[in-house]
């Protein structure tokens, strides 16, 4: 996809976050960096930018990216996630504990929500 349109936004944001997950940093940089200009404000591109950057150990920069992330779209599970490794890796101990408790705040609703969507689902098939 990518060779017939370079500016494909999904092609190249999907090769840079397969290159990011198989450690081709460089490569991941360049094509997540190049998905970034064309949406700069894609919470996916963003997110997988703050994880390439995190991924080589630019702990600082990935936090500042993630903040950011987070206060547009505080829903997004996945970067409070990655927030708290990247803050205990900083030496944030309190942060990292705050954002894990976060975390577990967003799966406890997640999961009731899912059981409340099943016993819905069951009540309805009856």
């Amino acid at each position: 996809a990518i060779q017939l349109d370079p500016n494909n936004f999904d092609a190249v944001l999907w090769l840079g976050t397969l290159q990011r997950e198989e450690g081709q940093y460089k490569q991941a940089r360049i094509n997540l960096k190049h998905a970034l200009e064309m949406q700069p404000n894609s919470i996916r591109a963003r997110y997988q930018f703050a994880k390439e950057c995190s991924d080589e150990g630019e702990y600082k920069r990935a936090a500042t990216l993630l903040e950011a992330l987070i206060k547009v779209a505080p829903e997004y599970t996945q970067a409070h996630r990655a927030l708290v490794t990247i803050y205990f890796r900083l030496g944030r101990v309190a942060d990292g504990k705050r954002q894990r408790e976060i975390v577990h705040q967003m799966d406890e609703e997640i999961q009731a929500r899912q059981m409340k969507e099943g016993k819905q689902l069951r009540k309805d098939g009856n």
